[in-house]
């Protein structure tokens, strides 16, 4: 069974056209994909991993077509980018718990044997890591879930020597396993001399050349065709890490130890219980976010204790509910997790439906601590409590309606904005009708607005991927 499968594959952005793109990755191998800053080659992996949609041409992955269950292909795939984006407040002790929430078959030992080879502290938040032990932890992750395919993009340019030697030995060690692959990108030419068995080269998003590595050592003529031939492309290229004979060395294109006889050749051309796990992952790492944020709900008890003798304290308190979500979402933006978290057993819909559902957690928490409240001021459960609720109702989920959908079609850069937007629009709820039956007719509107505005911050959202905005 081949690994990776594209045909035809073909992304344009406003400048730059990756594709048509042909290329097959058999099992229990690895290919080596170079080419320049901006070749092309972190779009291609980001079009097999679904993140986003091509113009045009398919993608096979594992057998199966991208398209149709990615939640599924993920659990089997282990993805390393270059950049690992996990927030900075999370220890790897909490991310390994997170991420035993995302994947089926997630191996936690397996995780702490990673964590101990790399010399990396449980304990330690992920903001003091330095970029080598950061892509350290990328890799424990990567491999934790006992994936059948790892893409790896630049994912080993931030390691020591000595690290980056043991990692090759890692994923040559990972491919003696017939049904295992890996594609790695990276600029680093002796990476690859050590450890692919395949070369491919994208140049200004077109792949000029797909090779056996061992080929790609022959000794050059003048002229012809063959290993010659191709290097004579290289060169015409322009690509500086080709000159020289750095692609030679190394062992035969399958390691010892890889059962079978002799390899097969790569074909290239210039041509829902995930689900659940998924999201149930998310919401625990936006969990372990706002609680961690302690001063949050200090400030919001003091305002609720208070609320009784001002309507504006009441109105401060549903406006801090209303734009964590935001802060969210913000914090996400910084520290890539938007993109990182789409590499796990999750979609554009699971990570946008996980911030409607935390708002309606800590819209739910609100409530419950208004009712808490309200007893301890010592009244009756009754019609004023009613009120206070049906306001408060209106006064979160209007201007929510309205936020959420512009930050996730603008993205981060729309988060003061629309925290601005929310604080005008949150004292419209205590101009309302006095009476309970229009109170409760403009909380239900609200509600509805807010429930439409869900399929419209995942459209939005997809269409920023598209474009390009949020990758």
């Amino acid at each position: 069974m081949n690994a990776i499968e594209i045909q035809n594959l073909q992304k344009s952005y406003k400048g730059f056209t990756l594709g048509p793109l042909d290329l097959t990755l058999p099992s229990g191998c690895i290919l080596g994909l170079i080419g320049e800053n901006g070749a092309g080659k972190s779009t291609a992996i980001k079009l097999m991993l679904d993140m986003v949609t091509p113009d045009q041409g398919s993608v096979r992955l594992l057998g199966q077509d991208n398209q149709r269950d990615i939640r599924a292909l993920k659990e089997d795939i282990g993805v390393v980018l270059d950049e690992v984006g996990l927030p900075g407040y999370l220890t790897p002790r909490e991310v390994g718990k997170i991420m035993h929430s995302v994947f089926r078959n997630w191996d936690g030992a397996a995780y702490e044997g990673y964590l101990h080879r790399f010399n990396l502290p449980e304990g330690k938040r992920f903001r003091t890591f330095s970029k080598g032990m950061k892509m350290k932890l990328g890799f424990a992750i990567a491999l934790s879930h006992h994936p059948k395919l790892l893409l790896l993009d630049e994912a080993t340019s931030g390691l020591d020597p000595v690290v980056r030697d043991e990692v090759m030995d890692l994923l040559m060690e990972f491919t003696r396993d017939e049904d295992h692959a890996v594609l790695l990108s990276s600029h680093i030419v002796s990476d690859l001399e050590k450890a692919c068995d395949y070369i491919a080269f994208l140049r200004q998003g077109k792949l000029l050349l797909c090779q056996e590595k061992d080929l790609l050592k022959a000794p050059l003529r003048p002229g012809g065709s063959g290993p010659a031939g191709d290097r004579g492309r290289f060169e015409q290229a322009g690509d500086r890490l080709w000159r020289g004979g750095h692609c030679g060395a190394g062992q035969g294109a399958r390691r010892a130890g890889a059962g079978g006889g002799g390899h097969r050749a790569a074909v290239c051309g210039h041509g829902q219980a995930g689900g659940e796990r998924g999201m149930k992952g998310l919401l625990l790492k936006d969990a372990r976010q706002i609680f961690r944020a302690w001063y949050f709900w200090l400030i919001q008890v003091i305002l609720l204790l208070i609320t009784y003798r001002s309507e504006f304290a009441l109105s401060t308190a549903c406006y801090l509910i209303a734009c964590v979500s935001l802060a969210v979402l913000s914090e996400d933006e910084q520290s890539r997790w938007q993109s990182y978290c789409l590499t796990l057993p999750c979609t554009k819909v699971d990570y946008v439906s996980g911030k409607y559902l935390l708002q309606m957690l800590l819209f739910g928490i609100l409530l419950v601590e208004m009712a808490v409240f309200w007893l301890l001021w010592g009244a009756w459960i009754g019609i004023g409590l009613a009120y206070t609720l049906i306001r408060t109702m209106t006064a979160v989920l209007l201007p929510m309606a309205i936020c959420l959908p512009l930050v996730f079609r603008f993205g981060g850069k729309a988060v003061a904005d629309a925290c601005i937007l929310a604080a005008v629009m949150m004292p419209f709820s205590w101009f309302l009708p006095s009476d309970l039956l229009g109170q409760t007719a403009f909380a239900l509107v609200a509600l509805g607005l807010f429930g439409l505005s869900w399929p419209l911050s995942v459209y939005w959202y997809k269409l920023r991927w598209k474009r390009g905005g949020a990758a």
